[in-house]
C-alpha cells in the first residue's frame, strides 16, 4: 500500500465513526436492527429469561441477551427506563477456520468511543445502558471481551475485576477462544485471558486508545494489503507469503512482504509455522 506510514503519521479523530447506524437516538426513542449473527461457528444457547438484564456497572452498564428483533423492540417499549443498544462490532471477526475470535485491537478502538458516546449523551443522562447480543455463543463472547475492554479503557478496571463482572450471567464462562486451525483445540482462550492481554499491552506501552492509529491498523489488516498487525512499535504479525497464489486472491508474495516490511522498518522475520 502507498505511503502507510505517512497514514500512520496522520493524527485520527478521538472518537471514531461508526461504519453502521444500529441505533437511533430521537427524542429518546430507540430504533434497533436486526442482530442476526453472521457466524455460523457458534451454537445457539436457549436458557435463561430473556428479560433479564445483568449488571456489569451497577446503574450504569448492563449486558442482555436477545432472542430476536422482536424481543428487543418489545424490550424497549416495556422498560423505557433504560437505554438498550447494539452494534454489529462483536460479529466482526473473520474467522480462518474453526476460531471465531477474540475481536482485533482495531474493532475494540471503534466499540470503547460508541459507548462512551451513548454514556456521555444529554439525551441518556440517568437512564442505564444496557447492550444487548443475540444468542449466539462465539457473539456473546466477543461481546463480552468488547465491554470488559471498554470498562477497563473508560472506567479503570483492572482485568480481573472487569472479567468477574460478568460472572452471575448465565452464560459465564463464556466460550473459550481457539487457535485458528481445523484439528481439535487442546487449549481454550478465556475472556480473563483476552483481558489479561490488553492489560498487559497498556502496561508495556504497546496498546493505548489515545494513540492507537486505527487508520493504519485497518489499511494493514486488510487481505488485499497484506493481512498484517501492528503490535506496538516493535513487531508486526502477519500471514505467511507464497510465490503463487493457489486459488487465494488475498495470498501475498514475499516481494510484496519485503517492500513493506522496508517501510515499516522491519529486520528480522522469525517464522512460527510449517506452511
Amino acid at each position: 500500500p502507498k505511503s502507510i506510514l505517512a497514514k500512520m503519521g496522520a493524527k485520527l479523530p478521538s472518537i471514531a465513526k461508526h461504519r453502521r447506524s444500529d441505533v437511533v437516538i430521537d427524542d429518546n426513542i430507540a430504533a434497533v436492527r436486526d442482530v442476526t449473527p453472521n457466524i455460523e461457528i457458534g451454537r445457539v444457547r436457549t436458557r435463561l429469561s430473556h428479560s433479564t438484564i445483568y449488571p456489569l456497572i451497577p446503574g450504569k452498564l448492563y449486558i442482555a441477551f436477545h432472542p430476536s428483533q422482536q424481543f428487543t423492540l418489545n424490550e424497549i417499549k416495556r422498560r423505557s427506563d433504560l437505554f438498550f443498544f447494539s452494534t454489529d462490532l462483536h460479529e466482526r471477526y473473520v474467522p480462518f477456520c474453526k476460531d471465531f475470535g477474540p475481536v482485533s485491537c482495531g474493532i475494540m478502538s471503534r466499540f470503547v468511543p460508541y459507548v462512551r458516546s451513548k454514556e456521555t449523551h444529554p439525551c441518556l443522562r440517568g437512564r442505564p445502558l444496557v447492550y444487548y447480543t443475540d444468542m449466539d455463543e462465539s457473539n456473546q463472547a466477543n461481546a463480552a471481551v468488547l465491554l470488559g475492554a471498554y470498562m477497563m479503557l473508560e472506567h479503570k478496571m483492572s482485568a480481573v475485576d472487569a472479567a468477574r463482572a460478568f460472572e452471575h450471567t448465565p452464560y459465564f464462562p463464556f466460550a473459550a477462544f481457539r487457535d485458528a486451525s481445523g484439528m481439535p483445540s487442546d487449549f481454550g482462550i478465556t475472556l480473563e485471558n483476552c483481558l489479561r492481554g490488553l492489560e498487559k499491552a497498556m502496561n508495556v506501552g504497546w496498546y493505548s486508545l489515545d494513540t492507537f492509529n486505527l487508520e493504519a491498523f485497518e489499511e494493514l489488516e486488510d487481505p488485499q494489503n497484506g493481512d498484517v498487525s501492528l503490535i506496538g512499535d516493535k513487531f508486526v504479525a502477519f500471514r505467511g507469503p507464497r510465490e503463487t497464489a493457489d486459488h487465494d486472491q488475498w495470498v501475498c508474495s514475499p516481494t510484496f512482504y519485503t517492500s513493506l516490511f522496508k517501510e515499516l522498518g522491519v529486520t528480522a522475520v522469525v517464522r512460527l509455522n510449517e506452511a
